[in-house]
């Protein structure tokens, strides 16, 4: 199926600069990938821009501005004769598949997606009562709609290929640092209720340390967060969404990541970090569980102020338990979840269908 076409659905409203560092990795590994599986490819993005991707790739933008979800409706319409020279279509998270579908119900067409989280209770833990009842319906019709559908974790009821996240393990790898007195502590993502920041920096500040700690993302609760740490004296920075070239730079200056998160998909962080050496505390809840094994490639705890102090403070008060525990981190995502074994997998699926 070298000579087989695909095409490539954003996730709903995305584009490449709405994904901000998250683009490059998106083209570095899954797009690339799929450049060597396919002789073409098509990359559906919702805005009107230029990227430049492999060469046997081709961007298809909006002919003119748009509401997303109405391009999303009128897409395989707008662009039938190209979806219908596709032999699969990959669409990236549940609402990616809303243009597959209205294609699968008119052409025909096969699509996989990635059921990466359980959307819905993502939105009613935000208080989207609406957009959960939504999700709920389209996760109905997706899944029944759908040639395949690649599960991210294993706590998801959904029938499908089980295959987390991957990443690249030269890129993230570990470099040795100094050994200061003050410690920095790492977060990355969404700076958002799912992320149970504002717990994590009340136990932060409950470890009673001088600490150094940076957050790295962008969302609706950043200046809630720098007035909490301001309230509690904490040392904290938050950075925007960096480029994903300047990520290992990071993790390999940082002392212990923490995911303090309620709800989580298969985390790329978190295997990042893991492939960085990085002794790592994360909340026991279903992506995580699959990852981590606790005291062994990590810490896990409970989402509380309780558990993460007592995660956060073991691995600052045992540094030689700290080292293993990075070292079997490194050689768990070094076994498991190199991307290049990840996305020979994802592309052995999209071409069984």
């Amino acid at each position: 199926m070298k000579n087989s076409t695909l095409a490539v659905f954003l996730n709903l409203g995305e584009s490449f600069a709405s994904l901000g560092g998250q683009a490059e990795l998106m083209i570095s590994q899954n797009i690339a990938a799929f450049a060597k599986a396919f002789k073409r490819i098509y990359v559906f993005t919702y805005n009107q821009e230029s990227v430049k991707l492999p060469p046997n790739c081709i961007l298809i933008t909006p002919p003119r501005p748009l509401h997303r979800y109405l391009y999303a409706l009128l897409l395989p319409f707008i662009h039938g004769r190209i979806i219908r020279q596709c032999q699969v279509l990959r669409c990236f998270q549940l609402s990616g598949t809303v243009p597959a579908i209205v294609a699968k119900l008119i052409y025909g067409s096969k699509f996989v997606f990635n059921y990466g989280y359980d959307y819905a209770a993502f939105a009613r833990l935000e208080g989207k009562a609406l957009q959960a009842r939504s999700f709920s319906l389209l996760s109905l019709v997706a899944v029944k709609f759908a040639a395949g559908v690649i599960v991210k974790n294993k706590g998801l009821k959904i029938k499908g290929h089980y295959l987390p996240n991957g990443v690249d393990i030269h890129q993230f790898a570990p470099k040795p640092k100094s050994n200061s007195k003050i410690k920095t502590v790492l977060f990355i993502g969404r700076l958002e209720p799912q992320k149970n920041l504002a717990i994590l920096l009340t136990a932060l500040a409950q470890a009673k340390r001088k600490l150094k700690i940076i957050f790295v993302g962008q969302g609706s609760q950043k200046q809630i967060l720098i007035s909490q740490a301001k309230t509690l004296k904490l040392n904290l920075t938050i950075r925007d969404n960096l480029t994903h070239s300047q990520l290992p730079k990071l993790y390999q200056s940082t002392d212990v990541f923490v995911l303090p998160s309620l709800i989580e998909g298969s985390p790329k962080v978190l295997l990042e970090a893991m492939a960085c050496g990085l002794p790592v505390v994360a909340t026991a809840v279903p992506g995580i569980t699959e990852i981590i094994k606790s005291k062994v490639t990590g810490v896990l705890v409970k989402p509380t102020v309780a558990g993460l102090t007592s995660g956060i403070n073991y691995v600052l008060s045992h540094p030689q338990q700290a080292r293993r525990l990075g070292i079997f981190a490194r050689r768990r995502i070094q076994a498991e979840f190199g991307i290049t074994q990840v996305m020979n997998q994802e592309i052995a699926i999209l071409k069984s269908v």
